[in-house]
């Protein structure tokens, strides 16, 4: 599988093409979170997978790439040798995302402070399925509401 390196912003409206030998529809997906610690530090993920499973994540630390298969060897040794690369994406989570992060929170702090009567509730939800980074994020979102893992809407 041969990637186009993108910058960040062109992730999600370029298209991806595959191979010549790969054949047939696929997917590409990219998921990736930041988080703000009562302490000050940052903390995220970025994430790709192809055909739903695990491809590359990002290890901030290091601003290198942690391939989970050996077909993702490839771009991992192509993403590591253009640094920038990872640089970018950790600066996207150490800024932008954080500053996002903070209007989000602003806009719905109305709604996130409501408790008792008034207070929507969501149907629960099963975490079969999720990976283990999936479960041990802080925060669970749904399309109406993010809370504190553990807590309801």
């Amino acid at each position: 599988l041969m990637l186009h390196l993108l910058p960040v912003a062109q992730i999600m409206t370029q298209p991806w093409a595959p191979a010549p030998c790969v054949s047939g529809f696929h997917t590409f997906q990219v998921m990736y979170g930041c988080e703000l610690r009562g302490d000050g530090s940052k903390g995220g993920y970025f994430q790709y997978a192809y055909d739903g499973r695990d491809f590359l994540s990002l290890d901030k630390d290091q601003e290198t790439w942690v391939a989970a298969d050996d077909g993702a060897q490839i771009t991992k040794r192509k993403w590591d040798e253009e640094r920038s690369i990872a640089q970018r994406q950790k600066t996207y989570l150490e800024q932008t995302c954080i500053e996002w992060l903070g209007k989000y929170l602003e806009y719905g702090k109305e709604t996130l402070q409501r408790r008792g009567e008034g207070a929507r509730q969501t149907p629960g939800v099963t975490e079969r399925g999720l990976s283990p980074l999936q479960r041990s994020l802080p925060h669970v979102c749904h399309a109406d509401c993010c809370r504190p893992r553990g807590s309801s809407c």
